[in-house]
């Protein structure tokens, strides 16, 4: 069984965004927590992302995803319905 994560940044970046956690760096930490527990308990862990989320994710923070996807560089919607990103990805 694969778990799948995804991450739309809406072109924000996430060094100095929160995304609604209280600083930045605790989004990140969850982040990190969440991908090292999910890589615990299952073989295949993939990240559906844009550049900015893979340039901090994968690149910086090193995060053990077994498989990133650049899914969403030309996705367009209004930030507030970010949720669409996750449906994009389902219906895939």
């Amino acid at each position: 069984m694969r778990a799948v994560q995804t991450l739309w940044t809406c072109n924000k970046d996430l060094l100095n965004d929160g995304f609604g956690w209280l600083m930045p760096e605790h989004h990140l930490m969850a982040w990190t927590l969440s991908c090292l527990c999910l890589r615990e308990n299952y073989d295949e862990v993939v990240l559906y992302t844009d550049s900015i989320g893979y340039a901090v994710l994968i690149e910086q923070l090193q995060l053990p995803y077994t498989n990133v996807v650049l899914a969403y560089d030309n996705f367009s919607c209004q930030e507030p319905l970010w949720g669409l990103a996750k449906l994009k990805t389902y219906f895939a």
